[in-house]
């Protein structure tokens, strides 16, 4: 269980970077509403803001990945942590709609970078100490979201001060970072790394391309699921106001859980087969719930979150296996990719609602993983077909 939940003194310090970031972002979630309000910011607006933080992100993809090589992975994530708890504090400061927006893009900007940065820490520790740890990581991203979530929301009622609140769990993330920081301040790839690096050819690898899409459709969907899970609930399933939390929550428990075991299973089965399975039981979930009756919806967003659960943390594994490719250029692809699709989806996907409504976006969305599941087949296809056709080549040769 100590492994599973990495309470080791030299994993943890890299698995509550995923932790700081989730607690700060929910945190802002959990007060999107109110600060919208006090800012006169109608949903267009939000929208804009919205799409600013995804540009932010945008562009860490093109800066990311020169910083990571020319200063390390270690001081990248420490950097991009504290940038990232800087302007979401800022937020709950901000006094106009343009001011937020300003905020939003750094910190699309500095949370891109943090996530090429904290990523690429635990793909060194992993290659290093030679573990499976990177699910396990995302699963602290997971329980930190669900921590400030449920928690949160009952420190909004009690504390009833939003920067007081924000100022807590800056604090929080900040003592984190102080008692942690030794452990991955001096973490840095190889200069063999950073050589390969320098010799890639100038052309998209495919595979990275394929696993940045996988990442994409699944990242889309989490921020949607996040964004519009309880108005689906409410509006389009007809759930009772006291249980449209239940639809996220189950989501959000699922995915912690199959994320706390997810190594485990990618050692037993490998990669490829998790992310095939992965996503057959994410479109089984969407089945359940594109049928818009209560029961059958919550045990969709449940079956969906365990699907996702471990997608995104054996794509960005991958992305570092792949040869003539640094693990810091493939992660920062697509730690870039994975988090624009979190950040501009809901947005994508509002509009659709606003279009065609809500059942029609989550259509696109069982479209997307679906989409997701035929690049992983093809690519499965070429990297394991051609090899199992030699062994049995060589089988037949052999009893010949």
């Amino acid at each position: 269980m100590k492994r599973i939940l990495l309470l080791d003194r030299n994993y943890f310090p890299a698995a509550q970077l995923f932790l700081s970031l989730s607690l700060m972002f929910g945190t802002w979630v959990v007060y999107i509403p109110s600060i919208t309000q006090k800012l006169n910011m109608s949903k267009g607006d939000l929208g804009i803001a919205l799409f600013a933080a995804a540009v932010g992100s945008l562009i860490s993809i093109y800066i990311g990945k020169k910083l990571v090589v020319r200063f390390g992975e270690g001081k990248l994530a420490l950097g991009g942590v504290l940038g990232m708890t800087l302007f979401i504090f800022s937020y709950f400061l901000a006094t106009s709609f343009l001011q937020l927006t300003v905020l939003m893009f750094f910190f699309g900007l500095t949370s891109g970078i943090l996530q090429i940065g904290l990523n690429t820490v635990v793909s060194t520790l992993e290659k290093r100490d030679k573990i499976s740890i990177m699910s396990s990581c995302h699963g602290y991203f997971s329980l930190g979201g669900l921590f400030a979530a449920g928690f949160g929301t009952v420190l909004l009622i009690l504390l009833n001060n939003p920067v007081l609140h924000i100022s807590l769990a800056a604090l929080s993330v900040v003592l984190l970072q102080i008692f942690t920081y030794k452990k991955f301040i001096s973490l840095k790839s190889s200069v063999e790394q950073v050589i390969t690096a320098n010799k890639q050819p100038g052309r998209l690898n495919p595979r990275l391309l394929a696993l940045a899409v996988i990442a994409v459709a699944t990242m889309v969907a989490e921020g949607a699921i996040a964004d519009w899970s309880s108005l689906y609930l409410r509006d389009v399933a007809l759930v009772p106001e006291t249980q449209l939390g239940l639809g996220y929550a189950g989501f959000s428990l699922t995915m912690t859980l199959g994320r706390f075991v997810g190594d485990h299973f990618s050692q037993r089965f490998g990669p490829w087969q998790i992310l095939l399975n992965g996503f057959v039981i994410s479109i089984l979930g969407f089945g359940f719930v594109l049928v818009a009756q209560p029961m059958a919806t919550l045990i969709g967003f449940a079956l969906v979150g365990a699907g996702f659960s471990i997608i995104v943390p054996e794509a960005y594994r991958l992305s570092t296996q792949i040869d003539g490719i640094s693990p810091s250029n493939g992660i920062a692809f697509m730690a870039g990719s994975a988090y624009l699709g979190f950040l501009g989806g809901p947005v994508a996907l509002g509009a659709i609602a606003e279009k065609s409504g809500l059942h029609t976006s989550f259509v696109f969305i069982m479209a997307l993983a679906i989409v997701g599941l035929a690049t992983t087949f093809f690519v499965w296809l070429k990297l394991f077909v051609p090899i199992k056709l030699n062994l049995l080549r060589i089988f037949v040769r052999n009893k010949a």
